[in-house]
């Protein structure tokens, strides 16, 4: 029981914090996916963009985090659930600026070595 209470504890503490805290650093880099997602979910109604860069402090760990043009202002984005709203911006130096599309395309760019492209069907 000590063992199913820490796991929950911990499994919380983690999608709080998100992949921006290397403690508790999300090696599938879902940080790109909820970027993503929330992108696409707002560019229905605003222009967006997906910010990425490092985190300060350390080495080699990049974020990403999607932002929307919304009463002409750029506001961060953030998943909570199923759900993105407005938001500060995380804790990474936003370097980089990206249209939806091209973030795809730059990510499936160093994926696409892992995944098979070839359609068995």
């Amino acid at each position: 029981m000590k063992k199913t209470m820490k796991l929950v504890a911990t499994l919380t503490l983690m999608s709080l914090v998100g992949c921006a805290k290397p403690v508790l650093f999300d090696p599938l880099g879902n940080c790109r996916n909820r970027a993503i997602y929330c992108a696409m979910e707002a560019r229905e109604n605003y222009e967006t963009k997906v910010a990425s860069g490092p985190v300060p402090g350390y080495h080699g760990i990049n974020h990403a985090q999607a932002k929307a043009k919304i009463n002409g202002e750029w506001q961060w984005l953030t998943m909570m659930g199923a759900n993105c709203y407005a938001a500060q911006k995380d804790n990474f130096e936003p370097l980089n600026d990206w249209k939806v599309d091209d973030f795809i395309h730059y990510i499936m760019s160093f994926k696409t070595d892992k995944v098979s492209t070839v359609d068995n069907n």
